[in-house]
């Protein structure tokens, strides 16, 4: 369901940036979020909520891009501002399932991985996340690993792990601090 809205979110703001004006979709998605918040205050299952709660922290970062493509008043689809968000593809005429979508970031695109993942709790994205994801997904579009590195506790592993579910493909954490280290 992310996905979906991911690629439609995508497609309506290359959309508006080429013609119609990009405040249409930004007053869509707060209509949605409208939508959304009423509709978790309802009684709802422990799945339902988790999944109304994903959707709320999906719209919400990209009502914030939005509002923010706008107040640059980006009006080209190769305008930097729009190529550094994360962005998702569907090509329907692609006859392989897993080349169907495709995310970019700047000049990284990778294949959707299509792991299935559940309905893990979502990291909220913020604007160091956004700069985390284009730090690590150049990175790794050039074969090179990541390696965030901070003090304990400030949500490297969690934006790592937040990443590889945006990706749709799975990953392995190593904790690697000196309390784990391995004495022989």
């Amino acid at each position: 369901m992310l996905l979906s809205c991911q690629i439609a979110w995508t497609s309506a703001v290359e959309n508006s940036i080429k013609g119609s004006s990009i405040q249409s979709t930004a007053s869509h998605l707060e209509n949605l979020l409208t939508l959304l918040s009423e509709h978790v205050c309802n009684d709802l299952s422990l799945l339902m909520r988790k999944k109304c709660e994903q959707l709320i922290a999906e719209f919400v970062h990209e009502r914030d891009v939005t509002r923010r493509l706008q107040t640059l008043k980006v009006t080209d689809v190769n305008d930097f501002n729009w190529l550094v968000e994360m962005r998702f593809y569907r090509d329907a005429e692609t006859t392989e399932v897993t080349k169907q979508v495709t995310v970019k970031m700047a000049s990284a695109a990778f294949d959707y991985g299509f792991e299935y993942l559940g309905v893990p709790d979502r990291l909220v994205q913020t604007p160091l996340t956004d700069k985390a994801y284009l730090t690590l997904t150049q990175a790794l579009s050039n074969r090179l690993g990541g390696n965030p590195f901070g003090p304990a506790g400030t949500g490297k592993t969690e934006t790592v792990k937040a990443l590889s579910q945006q990706l749709g493909r799975p990953i392995v954490v190593f904790g690697c601090d000196e309390a784990r280290r391995l004495v022989i």
